[in-house]
């Protein structure tokens, strides 16, 4: 069943780990894991090129572009309103989770667990989350074979402008794996770039490029050449439907469309099983 409730995509990472895990402990309930072993000494060059994604990024967050606003008090009210349990929150490719707070502000959640590959964007959010007050754990890994050793542990599982860079193939693996995280009434959360039906790649790829390219007084020429970039080398967005059949391939049975941004480029999805 789909439902749609209501009627945006670039996002980044840097590195990337797949080493035995050790924990380091920080203060105010924030637990962070890093690769155990040694990794390289991150030069100056590579530090310039994260800082500089990082604040076209934000940006573009802060100009709302992805529409993060209404999506996060979105997931804020289904989080309230069909979550009436204290819940555990893992968050797949959680960046420096900086939007995320908000929305599980004033819930039940009981515990916060991030995964992500930039170690830099977990060390912003180890600062942003410790408002939550509730255990917050910080892994450094790649999140799709995170999950493929995950054992049933999660209430709710979320995923915003990332599922969308894999092939279908692994999409349908993470998919399952999260119905096999959450269990029976879990939920599973992707905001995505999303195909209107019937619509090619390369017709998206082109409404994206036009809506990046109005960015003038958010971005300078350069930067939008490279979110372009970014989108056409990257993205690999489903449409709708897509989406809602990987869902069901994976055991959800009950599939609602919570929303469409602006441009009709990003969805947000809800999908659950009744067990």
């Amino acid at each position: 069943m789909i439902e749609a409730l209501a009627t945006v995509g670039w996002s980044i990472s840097f590195g990337s780990s797949q080493r035995p895990l050790t924990s380091v402990s920080f203060p105010v309930m924030v637990n962070v894991v890093h690769p155990a072993f040694d990794k390289p000494v991150v030069d100056g060059q590579a530090i310039e090129v994260f800082r500089h994604q990082w604040q076209v990024y934000r940006r573009m967050v802060d100009k709302d572009y992805f529409a993060h606003r209404d999506v996060y008090r979105i997931l804020h009210r289904i989080l309230r309103e069909a979550v009436a349990r204290p819940f555990r929150f893992l968050d797949l490719a959680c960046g420096d989770a900086g939007g995320i707070v908000d929305a599980l502000r004033d819930t039940m959640v009981c515990s916060y667990h991030g995964i992500d590959l930039s170690e830099a964007a977990l060390g912003l959010a180890s600062r942003n989350l410790a408002v939550l007050g509730c255990r917050v754990e910080l892994e450094e890994r790649d999140f799709v074979e995170a999950m493929r050793e995950r054992p049933p542990s999660g209430d709710v599982i979320w995923i915003g402008l990332s599922l969308h860079h894999f092939t279908p193939s692994v999409k349908r693996e993470l998919m399952a794996a999260a119905r096999r995280v959450v269990g029976n009434d879990g939920l599973f959360l992707i905001y995505e770039p999303t195909l209107r039906e019937a619509e090619t790649r390369e017709d998206y790829i082109g409404r994206a490029e036009r809506s990046i390219r109005a960015l003038t007084t958010t971005l300078r020429r350069n930067e939008m050449d490279e979110v372009v970039r970014h989108v056409r080398t990257c993205d690999l967005p489903e449409t709708a439907s897509t989406w809602t059949a990987m869902a069901q391939e994976a055991g959800f049975d009950w599939v609602q469309q919570l929303f469409a941004g602006p441009d009709d480029l990003f969805a947000l999805f809800s999908f659950r099983s009744r067990g």
